[in-house]
């Protein structure tokens, strides 16, 4: 039988546009196939060159550690990105494995990306897609930014025996997941079945939900305290959630960029994103020791606080704000909380007013309560805020206060939840009367200045 020669597998591979090369273990080029032309290079201009000369000096450090790292690994669908003869720089996915002083690396070229990718990986959570047998088609850098890993060709890949777990459950039926995968870090999935003539599969939604699961237990379940904690917790991680999907479009512009005046904008702009996050954690870790703060709070000073903050909103949606208080009581509160718990809810009757027509008014009105403290017997002064919005679904007013219930389209579910539980740690009420078409009327009870109050909220 005759031995295929060297240049009959020559031959073959420069039927392809891929490029194939086998590096020394320094890194330099001994062998490379046709497909190098892609680049505007004969084989015989690269060999002897240092493979890492071609690849874009914004990626040569990881490229190298990957490379140095391929010893008996098989590394598939690392992306890279090459400079040609012309200075241009062209994306390619690259698997390469490492056998005793050689390289081998197979490069191809990385598929333009579309608008469809391009609006995955702005999510904040994960979507990964994979066939019937859980080879995974498809994943967005949501996927690869979470695990550290560039890209996964099967769901038992996913660290930490995570993705065994889901390959269970998914078997079991299961559509909606919530796994413990290290101790304290949970994950949140969906799980949709794929029914097409040409894919059977799964598209699987992942969310990190550590902090919902860390707000659950601080607040002692439903009807539980919630603290100023949980408050700065639940703000400091939307925060950070808005600002992931920024980095991965920077990340990814950058990768897609070569002149040097456009990489130093995108640099800055990774600067000032990274910036905010420190500054977010550096927040979080100052208060994160605040005790809630009871003392003496001017219902009018604070309401004309909040009506300043959002006069903006108030304007320009043609809103008539009006405020009346009946006698001059101050209530006993934790002021950050009471400004917060107001201005939630005048931001909610500003949105839901936006498309009413006619009459659009907020009125906020204080006055002593006959409702009295269900813990000292004291009386309560109420503090409504009603608006002229469309109301609520009677189904719906039960359900309002939940976590991540919400009537918007593009709501989070957070607001009325919220202040739902900085109204309980102050040990007040609050209550919800609405009519469809109508408008709404959220009622706050807080404790007003008196012995009887003041001794139980010290109380704890």
């Amino acid at each position: 039988m005759e031995i295929v020669g060297t240049s009959e597998i020559d031959r073959l591979l420069s039927l392809s546009s891929d490029i194939y090369l086998i590096l020394d273990g320094k890194k330099y080029i001994l062998y490379a196939s046709d497909g190098i032309k892609a680049l505007g290079y004969s084989e015989e201009e690269v060999l002897s060159n240092n493979f890492m000369n071609f690849v874009a000096g914004h990626v040569r450090p990881l490229v190298e550690r990957k490379l140095n790292e391929a010893t008996n690994r098989i590394f598939f669908g690392q992306r890279v990105i090459l400079r040609s003869r012309e200075n241009t720089y062209v994306p390619y996915v690259m698997t390469f494995f490492a056998s005793g002083e050689k390289i081998f690396l197979f490069l191809k070229k990385e598929e333009s990306e579309g608008p469809e990718k391009a609006v995955l990986d702005y999510l904040d959570f994960g979507i990964i897609v994979v066939d019937k047998d859980f080879r995974v088609l498809f994943h967005n850098n949501f996927i690869s930014s979470y695990f550290q890993r560039h890209t996964f060709v099967h769901l038992e890949q996913l660290p930490f025996g995570l993705g065994n777990k889901l390959i269970e459950r998914i078997r079991l039926g299961q559509k909606n997941i919530d796994l413990e995968y290290v101790p304290g870090q949970y994950v949140g999935v969906n799980v949709y079945h794929l029914e097409q003539a040409e894919l059977k599969g799964y598209i699987i939604k992942l969310k990190d939900i550590t902090e919902e699961k860390n707000f659950e237990k601080s607040a002692g379940g439903p009807g539980g305290y919630f603290s100023y904690v949980d408050l700065v917790s639940i703000y400091t991680h939307h925060i950070k959630n808005l600002l992931t999907p920024l980095k991965f479009t920077a990340l990814n512009l950058k990768r897609q960029l070569d002149s040097p005046v456009h990489l130093e904008m995108v640099d800055r702009m990774i600067k000032h994103i990274d910036k905010i996050n420190h500054h977010v954690r550096a927040f979080y870790s100052r208060v994160k020791t605040k005790p809630t703060e009871f003392k003496k709070c001017n219902v009018k000073k604070v309401v004309d606080r909040v009506k300043s903050l959002l006069s903006n909103d108030i304007i320009n949606n043609g809103i008539i704000f009006e405020f009346a208080q009946d006698g001059n009581d101050s209530i006993y509160a934790d002021e950050v909380h009471f400004q917060q718990i107001l201005s939630d809810l005048v931001q909610n009757a500003i949105d839901a007013m936006k498309n009413v027509r006619g009459l659009r008014k907020i009125q906020v009105v204080a006055k002593r309560s006959d409702t009295r403290c269900p813990y000292c017997g004291s009386n309560f002064l109420e503090i409504a805020v009603r608006d002229t919005g469309p109301g609520i679904k009677k189904e719906d007013i039960e359900r309002i206060f939940n976590l991540g219930f919400s009537t918007k389209a593009e709501g989070w579910g957070l607001g009325l939840y919220v202040v739902d539980k900085m109204v309980k740690e102050n040990k007040g009420l609050i209550r919800v009367f609405s009519e469809v078409g109508k408008g709404t009327s959220f009622v706050l009870y807080f404790h007003t200045i008196t012995p009887e109050a003041m001794g139980c909220l010290k109380k704890g």
